[in-house]
């Protein structure tokens, strides 16, 4: 009856778990520009903003076959553009996280802090942790799904596998 009158309840032990996010280019566009991802965004490179382009995202297989994801951005320290390529690498071992290799590019004239860029969204996106108002993502695992490779999969995709901790219960209205 505590519950009931009081409307809060308190948790002894921490879920843990994990999830996926599968994200096609335009998902991942919208997901990188989204208000919870600000935080990560201010200081994706040396601690400076990096501004995404989420029209710029596309999704693919090299030659050799490894998935890629290609996008733009601006840096705000040197306000460059900057064309990224981001190649998950699977794990060498099960239940390993994957590794990034990352590069990028400076699009416009002026001096380029190319390995800076790509050496900061490397670690951003390795080291990446949400807070959904009491869930906790964190340790991402990322792999592009292609099409042909996994069923049911018409076009590349992005996975993101993440652990879970449940800290407290999200609110019944949470807005994303």
């Amino acid at each position: 009856m505590a519950l009931v009158s009081s409307q809060s309840f308190a948790l002894r032990n921490l879920p843990t778990g994990s999830c996926k996010l599968r994200l096609t280019a335009s998902d991942l566009g919208n997901f990188m520009t989204h208000p919870l991802l600000a935080p990560i965004s201010s200081t994706a490179v040396q601690g400076c903003p990096f501004v995404w382009d989420r029209d710029t995202i596309v999704m693919g297989a090299d030659k050799a076959g490894a998935g890629y994801v290609d996008f733009e951005g601006c840096w705000a320290v040197d306000a460059g553009l900057y064309k990224v390529r981001m190649i998950p690498v699977p794990p060498s071992t099960p239940g390993a996280p994957s590794s990034l290799r990352v590069s990028s590019k400076r699009v416009c004239e002026g001096p380029t802090s190319a390995l800076l860029v790509a050496s900061g969204l490397a670690e951003m996106f390795s080291g990446m942790k949400l807070n959904l108002d009491g869930i906790e993502l964190t340790k991402p695992s990322l792999e592009v799904i292609l099409p042909g490779k996994h069923s049911g999969v018409s076009e590349p995709m992005l996975e993101i596998q993440m652990r879970m901790r449940i800290r407290a219960v999200p609110p019944l209205n949470m807005q994303f």
